[in-house]
């Protein structure tokens, strides 16, 4: 009987440790460039949506460098990647699994937000100050 225990107990710790040594989170590493100028582009916004839960969200920023490293928990992901003045970029399906706990990818490269105003035309002036009968008005 009290061998049984021991050995109970040297599986069940045995079954801690293989449990222990598994990683629970990950990372997943890279870098944001400007589409084109290939330059770095820092402060820009990464976010993990976990697949099947779109509560589950997980971010970072882009170092001076354009480099972030993001950690998130094992499982399926897709990575929102944006920056003021660029494109809002989404790439689905990105796993970090036990075998490859750190994802790295390629170089992501966001475009330039087009102008969303053509051109300002100035139809007419008014003076800074108009003296009415009763009042001032400021412009």
């Amino acid at each position: 009987m009290n061998a049984c225990v021991s050995l109970y107990a040297a599986l069940l710790l045995l079954r801690t440790v293989d449990v222990a040594a598994k990683p629970q989170q990950g990372f997943v590493v890279g870098l944001i460039a400007d589409a084109e100028t290939a330059e770095p582009l820092r402060g820009a916004s990464v976010g993990a949506i976990a697949a099947g839960d779109s509560l589950a969200r997980f971010g970072a920023f882009s170092d001076e460098q354009g480099r972030f490293r993001l950690r998130a928990p094992l499982g399926r992901y897709t990575l929102e990647v944006g920056s003021v003045g660029y494109l809002t970029r989404s790439i689905s399906g990105l796993e970090i699994s036990v075998a490859d706990s750190t994802l790295r990818l390629d170089t992501l490269f966001l475009k330039p937000r087009p102008p969303s105003v053509d051109e300002i035309e100035v139809l007419g002036e008014q003076p800074l100050i108009q003296n009415g009968l009763e009042r001032r008005i400021y412009n």
